[in-house]
């Protein structure tokens, strides 16, 4: 027999023999009864979760119904029935608002019906406690999710997101909700489509969209979404699962620009080999010309014309050759602020002719197993390629130096004219440039000794902001690189 206990809240004690006797009507079930006539008592009860059913008068001290808002206010789930000493429609509807799980009218009262109020408000209290456990199975679920999970309304603003999704957005706030999914991606026109994919469809499988944090880091991502319901099977919103794949893609970045400059030292090479016997031979050929046309002044200015050139040639392989493969480094532990405070006084008349105002950031003194000249170099690259990005006047250039488990990062920040994507994909080529004197090998330089320091370089731009240049260099340098 299945013993349930239960504690009757009321004035009179005299209820307690009452409601025992009709207890004893119930089949299958053996009660305990308490009684409580303190209300701070009851409350303590209630909070405790001492009790299977609550049986709460009405009239207790004029606060039957403050009690039971109490109770159900602070987490109390268990069943209560509220009890009154006579029948009233607009009493059953308060009572019922603020959480009982039945109303029982003592005039009324029977054994039939006290019987049947007990077990439709337990089996009332049971069918709760099965929700709760769906819902947070269903809330471990989302919130240990590994991928970022946001609900979104009709509207498309943000009811809720997982911790994931707030990791990934980083919510200057800490919460992400009422906001538009709008304001996180990077291009309104894609948002455009998403949004008239997903009115249409409502399934989106796999959809590719860059998306930015609230600290305006650039995000890959594919969206996955499937409709909600509500109980009357209207559409109520939707839930998207973004799949993060910044770090996957980056890495496909880093690979393809390795393989570039595989190649192009590979080119640089033959090229050399190519180039480099007949200009032997020509500045061999122009030696002796010369010694045979002393008294031709305009032979000897041509000859002049064609060794300037032939030099220039060689100097360009030269470049090439340095650009795809620098001499062997020479790493030492180094200061990183040290080497970018240098950098930035070689690039100082640079800055104060520009304009631009200068932001520093570090946390810590940061220290590398780097070449120091060379990296340097590197960074004295970018640094002027932001300059001669950035406005006239209102420029600003933030250099920002942070570390994380196996890395020190370097981050130059501009608000220039920003580089679009087909332009990305060709930064660091051999002698893609975009200026009109410039020979288009700085950056490939510059990729080049950063990797031979065992790291890499990402940048990520919008045209019309600017562009971000992140460094990253291994704490300790791979003896096998």
């Amino acid at each position: 027999m299945n013993i349930m206990r239960v504690l009757l809240i009321d004035e009179s004690k005299e209820e307690e023999t009452r409601f025992k006797n009709y207890f004893k009507s119930v089949s299958g079930i053996r009660f305990e009864v308490d009684w409580e006539n303190n209300e701070k008592q009851a409350l303590q009860h209630l909070l405790n979760d001492e009790y299977d059913l609550y049986l709460i008068e009405e009239d207790f001290n004029n606060r039957g119904i403050d009690l039971l808002r109490t109770a159900r206010s602070q987490g109390v789930d268990k069943a209560i029935i509220i009890l009154t000493e006579k029948e009233s429609h607009a009493l059953d509807l308060t009572a019922m608002s603020e959480g009982a799980d039945d109303y029982i009218s003592k005039e009324k009262l029977s054994e039939g019906g006290i019987e049947r109020s007990i077990r439709y408000s337990y089996e009332r209290y049971k069918s709760r406690m099965r929700i709760a456990q769906r819902e947070a199975r269903y809330k471990n679920l989302f919130e240990k999710s590994i991928d970022a999970i946001v609900i979104i309304d009709k509207s498309l603003n943000i009811l809720e997101a997982n911790l994931a999704m707030k990791k990934l957005f980083k919510p200057k706030d800490s919460s992400l909700k009422g906001k538009p999914i709008k304001s996180f991606f990077a291009d309104q026109s894609v948002y455009e489509e998403f949004a008239d994919k997903i009115f249409k469809q409502g399934l989106l499988k796999k959809f590719n969209v860059q998306l930015k944090s609230e600290d305006n880091q650039r995000l890959y991502c594919e969206i996955t979404s499937s409709v909600l319901f509500n109980v009357e099977h209207e559409i109520s919103g939707y839930q998207l699962i973004i799949n993060d794949l910044t770090k996957e893609r980056k890495t496909e970045q880093r690979i393809m620009r390795a393989e570039k400059l595989g190649m192009t030292g590979r080119i640089a090479r033959s090229i050399a080999h190519e180039v480099r016997n007949p200009l032997t031979n020509i500045n061999l050929a122009i030696d002796q010309l010369k010694e045979e046309c002393k008294k031709d002044d305009s032979a000897e200015m041509y000859l002049d014309l064609i060794g300037r050139n032939s030099e220039r040639i060689n100097n360009l392989i030269t470049e090439l050759l340095d650009s795809a493969k620098p001499s062997a480094l020479k790493i030492e532990l180094n200061s990183l602020s040290k080497l970018i405070d240098e950098s930035l006084e070689l690039a100082g008349d640079r800055l104060q002719l520009k304009g631009v105002e200068l932001f520093r950031e570090k946390k810590e003194e940061l220290t590398a197993p780097i070449d120091y000249n060379y990296l340097k170099t590197a960074i004295l690259n970018i640094i002027i390629n932001a300059i001669e990005a950035m406005p006239e006047s209102n420029g600003r250039l933030k250099i920002r130096e942070y570390s994380s488990l196996d890395e020190v990062h370097i981050e130059i920040s501009d608000n220039g004219v920003g580089i679009d994507e087909e332009t990305l994909k060709q930064l660091f080529d051999p002698f893609f440039t975009g200026k009109q004197k410039g020979m288009g090998l700085g950056l490939t330089s510059t990729q080049n000794i950063i990797q031979q320091h065992g790291g890499n370089i990402d940048v990520e731009s919008e045209v019309g902001f600017g562009t971000t240049f992140t460094i990253n260099i291994p704490k300790e340098l791979n003896k096998d690189e």
